[in-house]
């Protein structure tokens, strides 16, 4: 996509994120992707995985509560963002992103979810929230 976008002119101090869950993918596919993105290197750009396992929405639940290492399915993840939204949750639904991201919980999300910030084929994790504190440390400090 970076390649056929003229409006993009990545280089050196650019860092391409790829964000995705694990939901029905083998461990050896999502290898292969982690491999394939440490080659990535366009224009002398880095790329950077953003990962969750089992979905995205285990990064969701965490602007509403502290994740633990314990496993949740896909179902009772739904569950527990509809309780919260106080409706039925749609899976990339974007107003109801909005809502999630709107109350400005970001670094309590990062907080909540930093038992699991670790990336795992094997145990519930998301990394989302290590990798925005990074962004988040290197916009407050822009001369790293």
């Amino acid at each position: 996509m970076i390649k056929n976008n003229s409006r993009v002119q990545p280089n050196a101090k650019t860092t391409v994120f790829i964000v995705f869950d694990k939901n029905n993918d083998t461990d050896s596919q999502i290898k292969a992707m982690i491999q394939k993105s440490k080659r990535l290197k366009i224009g002398g750009s880095k790329c950077e995985i953003c990962f969750s396992n089992e979905s995205f929405e285990l990064w969701l639940l965490a602007y509403f509560e502290k994740i633990t290492p314990g496993f949740k399915t896909q179902k009772q993840l739904n569950l527990a963002l509809s309780k919260y939204l106080g409706e039925t949750y749609v899976k990339a639904d974007s107003v109801q992103m909005q809502r999630i991201i709107k109350e400005n919980r970001t670094l309590e999300a990062i907080e909540n979810s930093e038992s699991i910030s670790e990336f795992s084929l094997d145990h519930q994790s998301t990394n989302v929230g290590s990798i925005l504190k990074e962004i988040l440390s290197e916009l407050k400090s822009p001369t790293k």
